[in-house]
């Protein structure tokens, strides 16, 4: 099932997450509950400034990777998003928005995090949803994963 260990990695503010029936790991850009403690020391409208520059650095070296990678984005004209199992999430403290990664994987809902930028959060499914086509192709399983939105 979808019981993957988190562990925060020591270099490159990534966080690790095992994948369902895969015993290889695959590498998660930092989440937005890593960015609070970051912010913590601010003001409110400081806070907020800051939020919203790094959403906007987050969202341009997440298109550079896309671009790199050649990663193909799940694309949903049911999102509000656009982006397959990403959701807007109200940040009410800081009167703005981060994005949730969210998919069914065997009937259990899988939580992939919670990121400052749209582009950054479908990445994140993009990866997953790869790796674990991947883990069930060479399995032997054959065709996609049996992934939905939530």
């Amino acid at each position: 099932g979808g019981e993957g260990g988190e562990e925060e990695a020591a270099a490159g503010g990534l966080v690790e997450v095992s994948l369902p029936d895969n015993p290889h790991c695959h590498l998660l850009p930092r989440s937005v509950e890593a960015t609070d403690d970051a912010l913590a020391g601010l003001s409110r409208a400081d806070q907020v400034k800051a939020y919203r520059a790094g959403a906007a650095e987050a969202e341009k070296k997440a298109l550079a990777e896309v671009r790199a990678e050649g990663v193909t984005l799940y694309t949903s004209s049911r999102s509000e998003t656009g982006y397959r199992c990403v959701s807007k999430t109200r940040l009410e403290r800081l009167g703005t928005f981060a994005y949730e990664v969210k998919t069914i994987v065997d009937g259990e809902l899988l939580h992939l995090g919670r990121f400052p930028s749209r582009t950054q959060a479908a990445l994140a499914f993009a990866r997953h949803h790869d790796a674990a086509s991947t883990a069930l192709v060479a399995g032997g399983g054959g065709g996609a994963p049996p992934l939905r939105h939530p």
